[in-house]
């Protein structure tokens, strides 16, 4: 069966450009009937844009015309994105000339993994941290309001008495007792205040992030960043139940794509490379070699940092994806560790609709 289209593959069809006295661009499958002699676009296919014809929708154009990709790499990373959520950014890569674009679960719906849960789970630790501590101030208000009043008895007590020495010792003791009682006072105040800017900063973030989580549940359009900078807003398709796999499409352009693989058998050692934007570093590009191969997995050295999830993991050679790019095991996330790729017969299995036509 034939791989997906790639940039070194052979044409299926030849597309003519020309240009009209205005300047704008136009493709079509057959020869302008008008004088002149069009451009032949090798490897082309035909726009898909729901808009212009012009150039304008042709974003592997503009990007090749831009970059002038040389080698494999390069033109590799003309097909990766950028992907951002409320909550995050997160990487994706086209594999259809028609806008598909295939990403992480995690990247679009961030609130379903397991990262977010332990990020939940502790900050409803800290607000119960916080309820505790408040537990113990209220505790000390009543110990110093039931205070006050024995010290207002104290004072009335001592004011009774007659002038004299008896009266003398009780009140230089009723001064004592105030003056601990003011310090403990002044420190419950002090304490108070900072429980009282805790909770409030604890209820702004908590707000913030729920409010965020809510939000990117629900999305359906998500904004994607092209190797030039260009944002713009792809549309949600399908989210894979099983995988840690999500499906977009970008409407009306023509967009770059990578080949998917279709060959079995992979080994340890081969060498791959990672394309994405970890740590907010857009089109960054690691490499490594396939260390193991586990059930529905590939394990790479390829350096994996937050950001490079939903990028793909991609043969040296070829530049054909090997992998979807989907989480790192490391004592911390900036250590070294080891990269899991969801594998591309998994990506075919769960997307045959938007794959199978292009095959």
């Amino acid at each position: 069966m034939a791989c997906l289209l790639s940039f070194t593959l052979p044409a299926l069809a030849e597309i003519y450009k020309w240009q009209d006295k205005q300047g704008n661009w136009h493709f079509s499958d057959a020869p302008r009937s008008a004088k002149g002699k069009p451009a032949v676009i090798k490897g082309g296919h035909s726009p898909v844009s729901s808009g212009s014809s012009s150039s304008g929708d042709d974003l592997e154009l503009r990007l090749v015309d831009r970059f002038k990709p040389a080698t494999t790499v390069e033109r590799v990373t003309l097909a990766v994105v950028g992907i951002e959520t409320h909550l995050g950014e997160g990487s994706g890569f086209f594999v259809s000339r028609q806008g598909h674009i295939v990403t992480n679960r995690h990247v679009i719906r961030p609130s379903t993994t397991d990262a977010w849960q332990e990020s939940a789970q502790k900050m409803e630790e800290g607000r119960r941290r916080l309820q505790a501590f408040q537990g113990k101030l209220d505790q000390e208000k009543r110990a110093l309001d039931d205070y006050a009043d024995k010290l207002a008895r104290y004072r009335s007590d001592v004011e009774s008495k007659s002038e004299g020495s008896a009266r003398n010792t009780a009140l230089a003791e009723y001064q004592g007792f105030e003056e601990r009682y003011q310090q403990r006072r002044d420190n419950y105040l002090s304490q108070q205040k900072a429980q009282d800017k805790q909770m409030q900063e604890f209820e702004r973030r908590y707000s913030e992030l729920s409010l965020k989580g809510s939000m990117a549940g629900a999305a359906r359009q998500f904004a994607i960043v092209l190797k030039d900078g260009t944002r713009l807003r792809a549309r949600l398709l399908k989210i894979s139940k099983d995988f840690d796999l999500a499906l977009l499409k970008l409407d009306g352009y023509r967009t770059p794509l990578l080949s998917l693989s279709r060959e079995a058998g992979l080994r340890q050692g081969r060498e791959v490379f990672a394309v994405g934007s970890p740590l907010g570093m857009k089109d960054a590009v690691t490499s490594g070699i396939i260390t193991s191969l586990k059930k529905d997995y590939l394990v790479t050295d390829a350096q994996i940092l937050p950001g490079n999830s939903g990028g793909p993991l991609l043969d040296l050679e070829t530049g054909e994806v090997l992998g979807v790019n989907t989480l790192k095991f490391a004592r911390n996330a900036l250590s070294d560790g080891f990269g899991f790729a969801i594998p591309v017969d998994v990506v075919y299995r769960e997307f045959p609709d938007a794959l199978r036509p292009l095959e």
